[in-house]
């Protein structure tokens, strides 16, 4: 973005890099391991899959987190500007200063419904929880291949391959769990609304 620091915008990259870089190494050295890079091996092709799927995600998530932020953020600004604009060319006028209130007042409610709806598509989306669990995600990933290609426990023994199998199949199924659960606690607070919604009616 462009209000970051160019020297802590560089080193992000250079890590990033580095981060590709490990990834090459393993794919590498995972070829080598298997022994025969030609033969279709279906748990590669989904860990390939899965890791590319998994890096985008991540970034599309966070993209699009900061963006309704900033918009909530933006929405209620322009707002607060237009309100004291109108209020005081109201005043200049001849106005008074009640009347320019109420006359202005529906800048406000629209303000506050946009913002409301930021808010709440935030709430149904959970573009924050799903960018922190995808990163989460390719972090465990990134370190299992870095231990792998570095050779460091559990990957310095010969049954290796098995061994990087059953640990991403491990984390792969800790991340399902947990959006499973996401998804879970998601539909709770609409859920509560509309029960709100029908006791009031009844009362």
């Amino acid at each position: 973005m462009w209000w970051k620091n160019e020297a802590l915008g560089n080193a992000e990259q250079k890590l990033e890099n580095q981060k590709d870089k490990i990834y090459e190494n393993w794919t590498c050295v995972w070829e080598r391991d298997l022994g025969n890079p030609t033969v279709t091996d279906d748990f590669t092709e989904l860990f390939l899959a899965n890791y590319e799927y998994v890096k985008l995600k991540a970034q599309h998530n966070k993209d699009k987190n900061f963006f309704y932020k900033y918009l909530f953020l933006a929405v209620l600004i322009v707002a607060l500007i237009c309100y004291a604009v109108f209020f005081i060319w109201n005043l200049l006028c001849g106005t008074s200063k009640i009347e320019a209130v109420l006359e202005n007042g529906i800048i406000l409610l629209l303000a506050v419904f946009l913002c409301n709806w930021v808010s709440k598509w935030l709430d149904i989306r959970k573009y924050q929880e799903t960018w922190a669990r995808h990163s989460q995600h390719k972090f465990k990933i990134d370190m299992e291949m870095l231990l792998y290609v570095c050779r460091m426990e559990p990957y310095n023994s010969e049954d290796r391959v098995v061994t990087f199998k059953r640990r991403i199949t491990e984390i792969w199924n800790g991340n399902h769990k947990k959006f499973v659960k996401n998804m879970e606690t998601k539909e709770i607070p609409m859920m509560q609304g509309i029960d709100r919604s029908a006791l009031k009616k009844e009362d």
